[in-house]
């Protein structure tokens, strides 16, 4: 009578011995399967910070552009306010001078129109110019607009 419970002890055994051994097999499984999230999840992280990183750059550069176009604006309302006092200051001065002028006085207000006009073609270009090559070209347009008044 000991041999048939032994004969079921033993089948028991090897019916617990297959589930230990697929259990560990589908444990090994899932230990490959972290691994390859962990993996992912650095990469991931990696991405993120340089996302950030770009975020920032990008934000210098916005804010850097910003200060450029300001500038260009703030020495356009200079050469603005020139004008008007030229054309303010003009018209006295020939007043005042109109024995050694006499001969300019008549050209002066074509002249001055003629350098309004050159101006604001200077304005457009500038405008464009900025948004071609974006804020950090403001000298090399200040420097195309310097040789062409020289």
């Amino acid at each position: 009578m000991k041999n048939p419970d032994r004969n079921a002890y033993m089948s028991f055994l090897e019916v617990q011995l297959e589930r230990v051994s697929a259990a560990c097999l589908q444990v090994q499984g899932f230990a490959e399967d972290m691994k390859a999230v962990q993996s992912r999840l650095g990469q991931q992280e990696e991405k993120i910070v340089n996302i950030s990183r770009l975020v920032k750059l990008l934000q210098s550069y916005s804010d850097a552009q910003e200060e450029d176009s300001q500038s260009l604006k703030n020495q356009l309302k200079s050469l603005h306010s020139r004008i008007d006092e030229v054309m303010t200051v003009g018209p006295k001065l020939s007043n005042y001078t109109s024995l050694q002028f006499a001969s300019n006085t008549e050209a002066q207000p074509k002249r001055l129109t003629q350098i309004e006009d050159k101006l604001h073609a200077l304005e457009d270009k500038v405008s464009s110019l900025h948004f071609k090559h974006g804020g950090d070209s403001e000298k090399r347009i200040l420097a195309q607009l310097n040789d062409k008044t020289n």
